[in-house]
């Protein structure tokens, strides 16, 4: 998942040239700007969103934001929207009770929080309680070879994880769907 991909998105959520659904607007979803309509194309039975002109551009063609990069993106939103959805159903906690939400990690890094949130990969939590923690998977790698006490700490945690294999719970698939929708779940 792209995190450009995820800003456009968001934004063209907020237009509404995408539906929840994610689905690309066509005549008689609702009103829309006749700039953003022009904007819409169909190749066959795919459509697709022109986010720069070939003119306007350097590669000489359009540059398109397919009905498909929109479903990859929604795929890679449900596998993690569901685990957390999933995640927050067995510890019992609603939206409203976390805390904070921390990304790690160089997809972390690149995520707008904003979108995000707005299209549901992140739990609806205010932006403030959301941040960007680093190289998690680095750091305690490095605190653990430098201290006795983190090794330590580390070994604790590690006996107390209780792995959850998500795709085999039976409710899993119909969170997965809810969490296919484009917006806050």
């Amino acid at each position: 998942m792209r995190p450009m991909n995820m800003r456009i998105v968001a934004r063209m959520r907020d237009a509404g040239i995408l539906d929840a659904a994610g689905r690309l607007w066509r005549p008689g979803a609702g009103p829309l700007a006749g700039p953003l309509q022009a904007r819409i194309v169909q190749d066959g039975a795919s459509r697709s969103f022109i986010l720069v002109h070939s003119g306007q551009g350097g590669r000489g063609e359009d540059v398109l934001l397919t009905q498909n990069d929109i479903r990859q993106l929604q795929l890679a939103k449900a596998a993690i929207y569901g685990g957390v959805m999933m995640l927050q159903r067995m510890m019992g906690i609603a939206d409203d009770q976390i805390e904070e939400v921390m990304l790690s990690g160089g997809f972390g890094n690149y995520v707008s929080i904003e979108s995000a949130v707005r299209i549901g990969l992140l739990p609806p939590v205010p932006v403030a309680r959301v941040s960007y923690v680093g190289n998690t998977a680095l750091l305690g790698a490095q605190l653990a070879l430098m201290s006795e006490t983190e090794r330590a700490r580390a070994f604790d945690i590690a006996r107390r994880i209780e792995h959850v294999a998500l795709a085999t719970r039976p409710e899993f698939q119909d969170i997965f769907v809810e969490a296919c929708r484009l917006g806050v779940n």
